[in-house]
């Protein structure tokens, strides 16, 4: 009679151990999946994303228009034959003002050389 307890208990501990490996790996393919999801919709990436949009392109073929291929940094003679080589930048950066980061008022576009040495200033 302890026997068989025994060993129902043992079956039933094996079963409760299978259950936790599972429900463990579950939880951790739930984790790494809200881990994508965030990351998906970070002000960086929606920036991204709309930037290589055909919203996006219109806005920086709009933009090198008005600007007339120059870059918007003042004082910086920069002239570019096209909008490819012009790059948008945040005015106010994405790091501290994550809400502006696809707001039209807060990009224009510079050169390389201004825009790296902006930095996040």
């Amino acid at each position: 009679m302890n026997e068989d307890l025994d060993n129902d208990f043992q079956k039933l501990y094996e079963k409760y151990k299978l259950a936790r490996r599972k429900f463990c790996h579950d939880l951790e393919k739930l984790q790494r999946r809200e881990e994508n999801i965030r990351g998906y919709y970070t002000p960086r990436n929606v920036f991204n994303r709309w930037r290589d949009s055909i919203e996006g392109k219109k806005w920086k073929q709009n933009q090198y228009e008005k600007q007339q291929g120059k870059c918007a940094c003042f004082g910086c003679a920069f002239v570019a034959q096209s909008p490819e080589y012009l790059e948008i930048d945040h005015i106010k950066p994405i790091a501290t003002h994550p809400e502006l980061s696809v707001n039209i008022k807060n990009l224009r576009l510079l050169c390389p050389p201004c825009n790296r040495r902006k930095g996040r200033r």
